[in-house]
């Protein structure tokens, strides 16, 4: 399954197009965009995922922000009547009895809903607000309570408060409904696509040279995402799936930032925050379970030459607890381990709570930057394992001679090396364009190889001016 990415104007890149089948390598200069690239895909696809649940979800989290400030209210004006301490769970209980559906958004009860039902139920949970009677809601608790009970609170300032605010909450949900009422599904999509794409590149998306309008074609599966973008934003007449197109993308760039934030979250509680790549590859291994007993049966046959591979690197096994990653007999915390290392063990992460399986397409920005040549082979033999045991879909940047080779030797000896693509990325008057280089490898090493052979040269002449 072939996806295939065309850019114009974006960033640093005039033009590119990309085919990426089996494992693609991109390489150049800084500078020249390679990050771009995993960027845009990574931000198409996860700003699409789920798109659909997402907007019922935001209407939800609405009102369920809305009906908690109405409870506090309520309980507020309550433990005015008594002297005595009324509990949260017995104002709560009049709130249920009284109202359902109000209790249902306060318990939570209701859970992930289908596009069909949040929309009714926050038209009953509107209604239910509206009609609320709090002259009925405090008899009630009067009879809840029993002695003690100060009718004179019906005629003071916290309840005809109350009253108010209860009017003000009413006014605020309608008032939402009706804008969510108002925002059609494909400008949903597109905002939620430019959402992300302007948090992963800093609100500067356009062209870095001129003030031309910005092209981004993704295909995949007759799936076409067309986007057009002027001034960082992307336009209203860009093309979107009318379906839903979940795509597990797995992309990093930075192996100690995603262990660390993985270790950060793992001591938070919440709702998950807005998100760029790192924060949301920790999230995903601080809520993806390990195996079952079934998916280890499953795995363990997939698994050997993968793990065989990572532990030439790093053979120590991974614990989460106690909100801290550690590795080893003596339970050392990951921040301690080898920058090099660290990439190893995330890996290792990935695929224990398999968050890379058959449908991931993983995105790689420099893995190599700090591996010996020796690990740039294991990182290279690991890559080709899990593309040839799971079927991932692999996007890597560098400009590495020795990572290079050493995917092009681990592709040949797995027998796959017609699977194996190579694109570079050009200056082209300070902008850069793509070039295809899989059938011409010989034209990029030697531009790599360029700076050490003239350091070469310089050292003898050096030595000769010595003499």
């Amino acid at each position: 399954m072939n996806m295939k990415l065309k850019i114009k104007n974006i960033a640093a890149i005039e033009n590119a197009e990309f085919v990426f089948t089996g494992i693609t390598v991109i390489t150049g200069i800084n500078g020249t965009g390679k990050s771009t690239i995993g960027k845009i895909i990574y931000s198409i696809f996860s700003g699409f995922n789920n798109v659909d649940m997402r907007f019922i979800e935001e209407q939800y989290s609405l009102a369920r922000i809305t009906i908690r400030e109405f409870a506090d209210k309520a309980y507020a004006l309550a433990s005015k009547l008594s002297d005595d301490p009324i509990s949260k769970i017995e104002v709560y209980s009049v709130l249920g009895s009284m109202a359902p559906t109000i209790d249902g958004f306060i318990n939570g009860a209701f859970g992930r809903r289908n596009i069909e039902e949040v929309p009714l139920l926050i038209q009953r949970l509107y209604y239910e607000l509206s009609e609320f009677n709090y002259l009925e809601f405090l008899e009630r608790i009067r009879q809840t309570i029993g002695t003690g009970y100060d009718r004179r609170v019906e005629n003071t300032q916290y309840f005809t408060r109350a009253i108010r605010d209860k009017e003000i909450l009413c006014n605020r949900l309608k008032r939402r409904m009706d804008d969510f009422k108002g925002i059609d599904a494909k400008t949903y999509k597109i905002t939620s696509i430019e959402k992300l794409i302007l948090k992963e590149f800093k609100n500067q998306i356009s062209s870095f040279s001129n003030n031309e309008q910005g092209f981004i074609k993704l295909t995949e599966n007759n799936t076409i995402f067309d986007l057009r973008l002027n001034h960082n934003r992307v336009l209203l007449d860009s093309i979107v799936p009318d379906d839903e197109y979940n795509r597990n993308v797995v992309y990093f760039d930075d192996a100690s930032a995603v262990l660390r934030k993985t270790s950060e979250t793992m001591r938070w509680f919440g709702d998950r925050p807005s998100t760029n790549h790192i924060d949301d590859l920790a999230y995903l291994i601080k809520n993806s379970e390990l195996y079952g007993v079934a998916e280890s049966i499953i795995s363990n046959n997939k698994s050997n030459e993968i793990f065989e591979n990572i532990n030439k690197a790093f053979p120590e096994k991974i614990i989460l607890a106690n909100g801290k990653i550690v590795f080893g007999k003596n339970k050392i915390d990951i921040e301690n381990l080898a920058t090099g290392a660290k990439i190893f063990a995330l890996f290792k992460l990935l695929i224990e709570k398999s968050i890379l399986n058959e449908d991931s397409i993983l995105i790689l920005d420099e893995p190599d930057a700090h591996l010996h040549p020796e690990w740039q082979v294991y990182l290279a033999d690991f890559l080709v394992s899990i593309y040839k045991q799971l079927g991932i879909k692999l996007i890597v940047a560098s400009h590495s001679p020795d990572f290079l080779l050493a995917l092009q030797v681990a592709c040949k000896k797995s027998s796959i090396g017609n699977e194996l693509s190579l694109y570079s990325l050009e200056k082209n008057d300070n902008r850069s364009i793509s070039k295809n280089r899989t059938n011409d490898f010989n034209a990029v090493y030697a531009k790599m190889s360029n700076p050490a052979i003239q350091l070469q040269n310089d050292y003898i002449s050096y030595d000769d001016w010595q003499k």
